[in-house]
């Protein structure tokens, strides 16, 4: 009986494996699909048809009546859906019986056994839809008789892949209907469409042999108001939606294809393009095209934003089996899902970064502000808190601490609290962080730009309003206009109402938790002419730009009476007189560059003021240094995908919160020296970080077995005992940590030319 009860087990799981190697969607037995059965490929590693395979799916089982089957990419071991593994789709044998093939792969070279159920199917001749990557669904150099694998996407959809003739994540797709046949049925009820992903080059496809339905209008940006792109561009518009009729490869049979090139997971949320899809279902298996079908999903969609998954691990830590997108449930291949799976001991539960509390991120958003701080140049309040904010002209002074020194000089016993939030790129409204959920740094700034609908980034970053909260900040200075000015004239007045908006709501914000606070506004330099040293621009144009932006940031500024700080005349005036370049490349000050630029600075926001602090400047520069170090480990902190992002569960919580903490307390320690050194009170850098958070011991994850081998570490002769050779072959010892203690925790080891062996260690 036991014996029994074993095998019953075995074939248990048997059946459950092989339900698990594809997605079988019942069909609802009312609908004109009634008894056709459709086949959909999904595998490509960037547009994520793992997810919109299956939506379509459940639209054309249960509300048109179809029966579905959806193979995926999968491990072939393990049995995971993983889009990057070419070689490998399970469950080919069911296009035996099937009616129709939709396929969206992406460059698979599968084995000739699975090729030669699609040449099978493809011989009868039957109907084949091919959606955005289809044109070059396989690759390699398999063929099946006479007909090539990588010409599929020729020889039966009509197109290979060519090219992105729109500029990728930059520029979109509108739908355009081709007059001629503007009465195909395949159109009904089709309105114009708009997809995020780019148009593709489709110059093989020929009205005098395809039936063009749909050409694709390339668009300014990725928002569904942009304009058409003017120019050669769109004159001709691309093919975007086409039939053909195809010959199989067996060189008898004659077939129908639909192609778009539209067809990413995220252009699906476009209902006219499922609509597109289920009329070609209907059409090319002659039943009636309903006047306006209905494609509502069945299932919640939440589709991820196009790109490739780079990290090897990924899909097998997601671990979705194609059971997990059936009926009732729709996950998101980019955002991973709690499954309430048990997990190992001693291994946290993981959760979705969002979800997770973090002690060691800012969290607090500012209060309304109900009076106001003066907003005249005037000598600083004790204590005031200073938070620079802007594009990479504020972000670099954190590698040089000028302005801080600079400022520190002046007012010695002021007490003054500064820091550095700049960061190349940021303007007024975007600010986009890998572990934020949102790129925007306040709300309504997504107007401003509407070719960055995208954000893909994961955790719990704080937000800029929760990091000035954070700082309790007092004055906020806020450098912005370089980057925009490469958007030249005509976007000016864009910057300008951005920079507006931003000001608005920051004063809006009592950050010290008493008042608005003071806001300073500060133009980009000037570009300097180096063009006689290297490569580079004369700076014509680009200082015609930035004139422009730096008069529309004193516009803003006058506006609502703050102060504007003037850099670009000081230093044009600099370049005019001569001498030793101010900037690398143009742009970029340098270490005397922003000793001059802090010292406009300080009398821009203060008024002039001589130096009170009697020690030697360098004291104070270094304390200064070492502070914006440590500022540094917390604001922009190596790692953050660990230490705030998407890989923060499970085991970030272990360490991360007490090392943030402890780098804090470090950081406000700092604050305390350049006060004292500032003021004479100490010539000597030593800071006392005994009393600081006291870091708990990180359990290993590490399990000794088998596999892992055992902790036990082995040296010298110990350990040359413990290897085994080929016959001929000797080890010897030839340094170990013992002899050089610098060699302790060695990452990667080489040899260069000259025989030397290099080897790069990590200490800490």
């Amino acid at each position: 009986m036991k014996h029994l009860l074993f095998t019953l087990a075995l074939l248990g799981s048997v059946a459950s494996a092989h339900a698990q190697e594809y997605l079988e969607v019942a069909a609802n037995p009312v609908g004109a699909g009634k008894g056709k059965k459709i086949v959909l490929v999904a595998g490509d590693e960037e547009y994520h048809t793992e997810e919109s395979m299956p939506m379509l799916a459940k639209i054309l089982a249960k509300t048109h009546g179809f029966n579905c089957i959806v193979l995926f990419s999968t491990d072939e071991k393990a049995g995971y859906i993983d889009p990057n593994n070419q070689k490998n789709i399970r469950g080919t044998e069911m296009l035996a019986d099937a009616d129709l093939l939709i396929i969206g792969t992406r460059f698979r070279q599968l084995p000739d056994e699975s090729l030669a159920h699609f040449a099978k199917f493809l011989n009868s001749g039957k109907p084949v839809i091919g959606f955005r990557t289809a044109t070059h669904a396989f690759t390699g150099s398999a063929k099946t008789g006479d007909f090539k694998w990588s010409e599929f996407g020729l020889k039966i959809l009509g197109e290979k892949w060519v090219s992105h003739h729109g500029s990728h994540k930059k520029e979109g797709t509108r739908s355009v209907v081709v007059e001629a046949n503007s009465k195909n049925e395949i159109l009904r009820g089709v309105g114009e469409i708009f997809c995020t992903t780019d148009v593709y080059g489709a110059p093989d496809v020929k009205p005098e042999s395809d039936t063009i339905l749909l050409r694709g209008a390339v668009t300014e940006t990725l928002d569904p108001k942009s304009k058409n792109v003017a120019g050669p561009k769109n004159e001709p518009m691309q093919p975007i939606a086409w039939l053909h009729d195809y010959t199989a490869p067996d060189g008898k049979a004659k077939g129908r294809s639909f192609c778009t090139t539209m067809g990413a997971s995220l252009d699906y949320t476009d209902e006219n393009l499922r609509r597109l899809i289920v009329n070609a279902v209907h059409s090319l298996l002659k039943l009636p095209v309903a006047a306006k079908a209905d494609v509502a999903f069945i299932d919640p969609f939440k589709p991820t934003a196009f790109g490739f998954t780079k990290d090897a691990g990924y899909f097998k830590q997601r671990n979705l089996k194609p059971g997990d997108f059936a009926t009732g449930s729709s996950p998101s291949m980019g955002v991973p899902e709690d499954k309430s799976k048990p997990t190992a001991a001693k291994k946290p539960d993981a959760k979705k970064p969002e979800d997770v509390k973090a002690p060691h991120q800012p969290s607090v958003e500012p209060i309304a502000a109900t009076s106001a701080r003066p907003q005249a140049v005037a000598p600083p309040s004790k204590g005031e808190h200073i938070v620079l904010i802007g594009n990479g002209l504020a972000e670099r002074d954190t590698w040089y601490s000028r302005i801080e020194t600079e400022l520190q000089l002046r007012y010695p016993d002021r007490e003054l609290f500064f820091r550095n939030m700049g960061h190349v790129g940021d303007t007024p409204g975007f600010r986009p962080h890998p572990s934020r959920a949102s790129q925007w740094a306040f709300p309504g700034a997504e107007k401003f730009h509407p070719d960055k609908p995208i954000h893909n980034g994961q955790g719990f970053y704080a937000t800029p309003d929760q990091w000035l909260t954070h700082l309790q900040a007092d004055t906020i200075v806020g450098f912005f206009g370089y980057n925009e000015s490469f958007d030249g004239p005509s976007k000016v007045g864009n910057f300008e109402a951005e920079l507006d908006a931003w000001v608005v709501h920051t004063l809006s914000k009592a950050y010290n938790g008493k008042t608005a606070p003071r806001v300073v506004l500060v133009s980009p330099i000037a570009y300097e002419n180096q063009s006689a040293k290297r490569d580079l621009p004369k700076g014509d144009v680009e200082n015609s730009n930035l004139l422009l932006y730096a008069s529309s940031i004193e516009k803003v500024a006058k506006k609502h009476g703050l102060t504007y700080i003037d850099l670009f005349s000081p230093t044009q005036e600099i370049e005019a007189k001569g001498g030793e370049s101010f900037t690398t490349g143009g742009f970029v000050p340098t270490d005397k560059g922003y000793v001059e630029v802090a010292k406009m600075l300080a009398t821009g926001l203060y008024g002039h003021a001589s130096y009170e602090s009697k020690v030697d400047p360098k004291l104070v520069h270094e304390a200064v240094k070492e502070k914006d170090w440590f500022w540094n480990t917390d604001y922009n902190i190596l790692n953050g995908v660990h230490a705030h992002g998407r890989r923060y569960n499970p085991y970030g919580p272990q360490n991360y919160p007490d090392e943030v903490q402890k780098s804090r307390e470090m950081t406000a320690l700092r604050d305390n020296l350049i006060h004292a050194v500032a003021t004479g009170k100490t010539t000597e850098r030593k800071v006392d970080d005994s009393k600081t958070h006291a870091l708990p011991p990180v359990p290993t994850n590490y399990v000794p077995s088998v596999k892992n081998g055992s902790e036990k570490y082995l040296y010298g002769e110990d350990a040359l005992k413990s290897l085994k050779v080929p016959e001929g072959y000797k080890v010897e010892l030839f340094a170990s940590e013992k002899e050089f203690p610098n060699l302790a925790n060695p990452m990667q080891m080489s040899f260069d030319n000259k025989g030397r062996l290099w080897v790069a260690t990590m200490p800490t």
